[in-house]
């Protein structure tokens, strides 16, 4: 899609959909030695289905056999039929490896690149699922490819079964821990066998994967709330950084630290991307965004007061928490005064990409932001928003207030200004998507229409971050500090 700024055109912006920039993050699951694995693997999918609507995918294991099915589209239509007896009859087995795509790297709409992949190795029939992005994939396909192997997909996880064979590794374990230590970052991986079943997350921990209990088994998941969506499922631990975790029958799961821990989680998962009722080595989301948006309050309360803003209205659902504790911080009024319209029969958003017409486009994105003129007739509202990326739904955003007759129109961005590229699984991957690479604050402001524009410290989002998750966290998408960069093939 080419990249373009919007400057005033509303036709640019209804053709727009933000989600092209921002594909959400992959979803993971993984149960071991639970009952009707599969089902609760799809349970767990649609829990996750905000983190990746390109593609979806089940293997489940019965000791025996694995039985598959992987889709282009939503967990939600592509498994909707598929209830505890069909998934009885055509996923049977206590083990199950689920995924949710969203696609950073491979061909988006492409059936062979859905995951988890399923191969034939020496070790036998091997599963693969995968969230993150190889920040060396080019330099190790180019590697790969000279030594003659044969790539089926333009996924990046496919090239995880050639390092396991090519490591030279008799044991699978030891073939998993040469692989893991060949792939710098980012993931979290999922690798099931006959024999044993394997956990992983890379050294720095950029990509989020948590572990739960169920009975006498384990479930994994990219994110708790999953978890918390599985009955008799009770959350455990995070996998750590550099974790590698072992699971066999009739053992407890065994943790190999196979590489130095150095935690850089991403925090555009917290302010972003993850369900509210999701945790964070403990700390539920919802929690981190409120905090955030007190904390905000605190550094802008004398230039609100001074400005007369009367009202935060957040823009609905990831600024939401934000918005409150901003309001909260600064005293005055929260008004949900922009409604996010939802497509209740599949409970996914409605996309304006996806709109046939011009008509059908304005009322897609009408609906998907519709505003209650009274409530803003005549007052100083500020918009608050986890962040602003290329800043064209900010303006047309702020238009629907100024035609409402707002007396000024603000607005605070719950993130810092985005200036550079990300290289572990967030889909901006040029700085020519990013307004703040071009333009400074004063223009960015100019662009959107704003009286004001007021965009969160980094300070501010380092200490609330380390004050709430106790942990190292990757913000290169704002400092540009990444923790691996991307490496170039070599001629």
């Amino acid at each position: 899609m080419p990249i373009t700024f919007l400057d005033g055109s509303v036709e640019d912006e209804l053709a727009f959909d933000f989600r092209e920039i921002f594909p959400e993050e992959c979803g993971l699951f993984f149960g071991f030695g639970i009952g009707d694995a599969s089902f609760n693997g799809i349970r767990a999918l649609r829990a996750q289905e905000p983190r990746g609507e390109r593609g979806c995918g089940i293997i489940s294991f019965d000791g025996k056999d694995f039985y598959r099915r992987s889709r282009v589209g939503k967990v939600s239509v592509q498994f909707a039929n598929f209830d505890l007896k069909k998934c009885r009859h055509e996923f049977p087995g206590r083990v199950a490896v689920g995924h949710n795509r969203y696609a950073t790297a491979g061909k988006p709409d492409a059936q062979e690149n859905v995951q988890p992949f399923l191969r034939h190795t020496k070790w036998g029939e091997i599963v693969v699922a995968h969230n993150g992005t190889f920040v060396n994939a080019a330099s190790l396909r180019q590697e790969l490819l000279a030594a003659g192997r044969v790539l089926s997909t333009t996924s990046d996880t496919e090239m995880f079964f050639n390092l396991l064979t090519l490591s030279g590794e008799e044991d699978l374990e030891k073939a998993v821990i040469s692989a893991l230590n060949k792939v710098k970052a980012a993931y979290s991986l999922i690798i099931v066998s006959r024999d044993k079943c394997f956990v992983a997350r890379d050294r720095y921990g950029i990509r989020p994967l948590s572990l739960g209990k169920l009975s006498r088994g384990y479930v994994a998941c990219s994110e708790t709330f999953a978890i918390d969506q599985i009955p008799g499922a009770k959350y455990w631990r995070y996998v750590k950084p550099g974790e590698l975790l072992v699971f066999e029958r009739a053992r407890a799961p065994r943790s190999v630290q196979y590489a130095k821990p150095h935690p850089r989680f991403c925090i555009f998962e917290a302010v972003y991307f993850m369900r509210p009722r999701s945790r964070i080595n403990g700390c539920y989301v919802e929690d981190f965004r409120y905090a955030l948006g007190m904390a905000m309050a605190k550094d802008i309360l004398g230039q609100v007061r001074q400005m007369g803003i009367d009202m935060v209205v957040p823009v609905l659902d990831s600024g939401e928490y934000f918005a409150k504790g901003l309001a909260y911080g600064l005293g005055i009024e929260y008004v949900e005064a922009l409604a996010r319209t939802k497509n209740f029969a599949e409970n996914v958003q409605d996309r304006s990409f996806t709109a046939a017409s011009q008509e059908e486009r304005i009322r897609t994105i009408l609906g998907k932001h519709n505003l209650r003129p009274d409530l803003v007739t005549g007052r100083r509202p500020m918009i608050a928003d986890d962040s602003i990326v290329r800043a064209n739904t900010s303006k047309i955003l702020v238009d629907l207030f100024k035609k409402a007759g707002a007396a000024g129109v603000y607005f605070a961005a719950g993130y810092p200004p985005i200036k550079h590229p990300c290289f572990n699984g967030m889909d901006f991957q040029t700085t020519s998507e990013l307004i703040a690479s071009a333009k400074d604050i004063p223009a960015i402001k100019k662009r959107i229409g704003v009286d004001w524009l007021f965009y969160l410290h980094e300070e501010t989002l380092v200490r609330t971050a380390r004050e709430k998750f106790d942990y190292g966290i990757c913000g290169a998408c704002y400092n540009g500090a990444y923790p691996e960069k991307p490496f170039s093939p070599s001629v």
